[in-house]
């Protein structure tokens, strides 16, 4: 028997503005109902959104590709004017650019504690 279980993605948690609580996310087909829900704005010839869109259905297809997914999301989510957590909460110019590992998070602690010396 199959058990279908998701195209794992980093969690994230999209507030929208007509709803109390914030909306988890931890795969992929977790986003295409946020993408595919009344909640998200609906706008003729949205490129961004078509673009999350796309990049979702492509990763459920594959079985791979959630980074991309949860990228591509994240832009049309920031373009509805949602709030995402945590990816809202990082410095802006890691937000605009490659999202970064914990490695390097730590390798930057690591340069920064020692040009403190």
């Amino acid at each position: 028997m199959y058990a279908a279980t998701g195209v794992p993605i980093k969690p994230v948690l999209v507030h929208f503005e007509d709803e109390r609580d914030d909306r988890p996310a931890s795969t992929v087909e977790d986003l295409m109902g946020m993408l595919m829900s009344d909640g998200w704005p609906k706008r003729p010839n949205d490129i961004v959104w078509g673009k999350a869109l796309s990049s979702c259905m492509s990763a459920i297809t594959t079985q791979s590709g959630g980074t991309r997914a949860r990228r591509a999301f994240v832009e049309a989510a920031h373009l509805a004017q949602f709030r995402v957590l945590p990816d809202d909460d990082l410095p802006k110019s890691r937000r605009n650019g490659r999202l970064g590992t914990a490695r390097d998070a730590e390798r930057s602690t690591r340069l920064s504690a020692g040009h403190s010396r």
